[in-house]
């Protein structure tokens, strides 16, 4: 009896630590990318003249931005009740575009998500939080340009703009500006 408990009592302890093992292999992995994509990041925006600093709006770990304007801010998103109309420029930091809305308007619709366009869906939700986070507190007016690192992002997942494929764990520079903040059809008749 004494060593089938044993044998039990061992196994248990041979599991927590694999468990704990793979658990920080993960994060050491995770933190690595982190630290050599930050390191990128800074790389870029020093060889680009931007003018970009350590993100103090979102607190993100090796996310760097430039707030032009936070807009009107007696116009801010209601997650309940707004449709967010922006243009957006998405580049990699090995200066390619992968995606513009120029001169058109793009729309997200915060509560009725089936009535955004598979582009926006892709921008939005594939993004992570970093990108909704910012669409949800600037206000009408509001313009800030950053630059993320994958884990923000999309992640080991890569992701199709148009007719552009992100590469999976690639830092993003976005370019954002809000045009308008209005009231959804949805939220009338909740």
């Amino acid at each position: 009896m004494k060593k089938v408990l044993f044998l039990a009592f061992a196994a248990i302890i041979t599991s927590v630590v694999i468990s704990s093992c793979s658990h920080n292999d993960s994060y050491d992995s995770t933190y690595s990318l982190l630290t050599m994509q930050s390191a990128q990041i800074d790389s870029f925006v020093l060889a680009n003249g931007l003018d970009m600093t350590n993100d103090q709006i979102s607190n993100a770990s090796g996310v760097v931005s430039n707030l032009y304007s936070w807009g009107d801010t007696t116009k801010k998103v209601s997650q309940d009740s707004s449709v967010v109309n922006f243009t957006i420029s998405v580049w990699g930091i090995n200066n390619q575009l992968y995606y513009t809305s120029s001169d058109s308007t793009l729309k997200f619709d915060f509560v009725n998500t089936s009535s955004n366009s598979t582009l926006v869906n892709n921008l939005i939700y594939s993004s992570g939080s970093i990108l909704y986070y910012y669409l949800s507190i600037l206000g009408t007016g509001g313009q800030i340009d950053f630059i993320t690192p994958s884990l923000y992002q999309y992640g080991s997942t890569s992701v199709t703009l148009g007719n552009q494929t992100i590469p999976a764990n690639s830092p993003i520079y976005y370019q954002l500006q809000i045009k308008s903040i209005t009231t959804s059809s949805a939220s009338a008749v909740n």
